[in-house]
């Protein structure tokens, strides 16, 4: 069964590497989920699962296999099936849907470990109308599982909270219960994270998860969690109807916490003082508390309440320095130091100049950190990793712009910044380096997976230029292509719009190694953002 087991995993690497024998090998792992050893039939239903681009139909018989083990009298069997259904809802949420009532039977399982998936592939997998039930069944368990799960179920209702907004109620209920239940550091921060993400994105819930969160830090025992909800209650609390009922709960960490806390409450007190919408009353009483905090033992508490009571003081320091939620794109600034401290003739021209660095709101900061979060959290309901493989190989993988390993390692601002310092590498786009990149979408396939030339296509814009990025791949053994170039011609009119200025072939391809071709295009009016179809067209020749 081992040898199994192992032939199936070497099938899977297979096809990762060649296209062509998928559907050749997806057979063969049909036929051994049918497989008589329970061992050899959950391999092959995990590895169809995990398979990349498989339909719904092509999953019909693993989802079966998997139903099947789902109610085996063996722990362990039932924990592999439910754990690899809870991955495959992630991304296909209607083929584990045949398997909801076998699950149900589940959530009262005497292995909690099961429990906790069966709940939450439910909740992945469910309507709306089954929200409810499942929240109040998974309210009878919380107390009997470890910390670990219980990030999973906190991870897994944060989730939920964006699909089914109007159910805000449940889910802020079920996640101020856990709160006042006894647990572990990363337990606490996911229940708090899905509380602020639910007053971020459903306005109506804001004043009540705001009240669940001063209720949390009058009896938090982790400072960095009273941290980040005292900053959350300082950018939130001054834009709700009554203000002042988060400021006594603020100010009442300056008198009882330790520095740090204290540190942070200043802070939060301030934006209520600085926020555009306060009013004289509010300001005046905020004032007069931040000047009580200038008698604080702790001298980082003290120069915060200076600070805020010398910027608060007018209109326009208020503006420049407290209300100006904009900051630098920090990878692009870190690149841009690097860069100026590693060219000795840049020094010597003068300062740094921060005009090439672009500034980014803070809720741009936030989508991007957010998208991360999402990957982070996908990754921990499936259990998949999330770091880059050990080893230089892996190290290679992960410092490539747009490979998936990368995509999930980095942030938007990390990634652009990697592909502005591939694109300066190449002499024919040096030049555009002068101007900031403004953003680099995702990689987009223009060809299916298996086709002989494979390619994908990344746009990158800058502030008057346009780069197409083409990654191709040659499939066919014992070929070797040259001068390869996409020829894009437009379908719509692009005169005095936009005009072609290089185009960079990539000059030799051999079989499996991928090459990068550009085509570059002058914004001509840089005041207009227009909207183009092209056909594109690889060009070779072949040796």
């Amino acid at each position: 069964n081992m040898a199994y087991v192992m032939l199936i995993r070497y099938a899977v690497r297979v096809m990762e590497g060649d296209s062509g024998l998928a559907a050749q090998l997806q057979t063969l792992l049909e036929e051994w989920i049918r497989h008589r050893s329970d061992m050899v039939s959950l391999e092959a239903a995990r590895a169809m699962c995990q398979l990349g681009g498989v339909t719904g139909k092509q999953l019909t018989s693993a989802v079966s296999a998997l139903q099947v083990f789902l109610s085996s009298p063996r722990p362990t069997v039932r924990f592999a099936a439910i754990r690899t259904l809870n991955q495959l809802a992630r991304t296909h949420p209607e083929a584990v849907q045949p398997c909801n009532v076998d699950m149900e039977g589940l959530i009262t399982d005497s292995n909690r470990s099961v429990a906790t998936f069966a709940i939450t592939t439910l909740l992945k997998t469910g309507n709306e109308a089954s929200v409810d039930r499942l929240m109040k069944q998974m309210q009878g368990f919380m107390a009997e599982i470890s910390d670990e799960f219980k990030t999973i179920v906190a991870e897994a209702v944060r989730s939920l909270c964006r699909k089914f907004p109007a159910k805000h109620a449940a889910f802020l209920g079920f996640l101020a219960g856990v709160l006042r239940d006894e647990g572990g550091y990363e337990f606490k921060r996911a229940a708090i994270e899905a509380i602020v993400d639910l007053a971020k994105h459903v306005p109506e819930s804001k004043e009540a998860a705001l009240a669940h969160l001063c209720e949390f830090i009058e009896d938090c025992e982790f400072t960095k969690l009273s941290v980040r909800v005292l900053h959350f209650l300082g950018e939130e609390g001054p834009h709700t109807a009554r203000p002042t009922m988060y400021i006594r709960h603020i100010y009442n960490r300056v008198v009882l916490e330790n520095a740090v806390v204290r540190a942070a409450a200043v802070s939060a007190l301030a934006k209520f003082g600085a926020a555009a919408v306060a009013d004289p009353a509010l300001q005046k009483s905020v004032r007069v508390l931040l000047q009580r905090c200038l008698d604080d033992r702790e001298d980082e508490v003290r120069d915060r309440a200076a600070w805020s009571l010398r910027m608060g003081a007018g209109e326009a320091t208020r503006d420049k320095y407290v209300r100006d939620d904009s900051t630098f794109a920090l990878a692009v600034l870190e690149r841009r130091l690097v860069e100026y401290c590693g060219n000795p003739a840049a020094a010597a021209q003068g300062r740094f100049s921060f005009d090439g660095v672009p500034r980014i709101s803070r809720a741009q900061e936030e989508e991007t950190r957010a998208r991360t979060r999402l990957e982070t959290m996908d990754a921990v309901l499936t259990g998949s990793a999330v770091s880059a493989p050990a080893g230089a190989a892996g190290a290679k993988q992960a410092s490539e712009p747009g490979t998936p390993t990368a995509a999930g390692a980095m942030d938007v601002f990390e990634q652009q910044a990697a592909y502005a310092d591939k694109l300066n590498a190449i002499p024919e786009l040096a030049a555009f380096g002068a101007q900031p990149l403004v953003s680099s979408q995702r990689p987009v396939d223009l060809t299916e997976a298996e086709t002989e030339y494979v390619v994908r296509c990344i746009k990158h814009v800058y502030e008057s230029h346009v780069v197409f990025q083409f990654d191709v791949t040659n499939t066919i053994p014992e070929q070797v292509v040259e001068q390869v170039e996409v020829a894009m011609e437009p379908e719509d009119d692009i005169d005095g719009v936009l005009a072609p200025v290089v185009v960079v072939p990539i000059p030799v391809l051999a079989c499996n190694e991928p090459g990068t071709a550009y085509v570059a295009f002058e914004r001509t009016d840089t005041d207009t953002f227009p909207t183009a179809t092209f056909a594109c067209t690889l060009r070779f020749v072949v040796k």
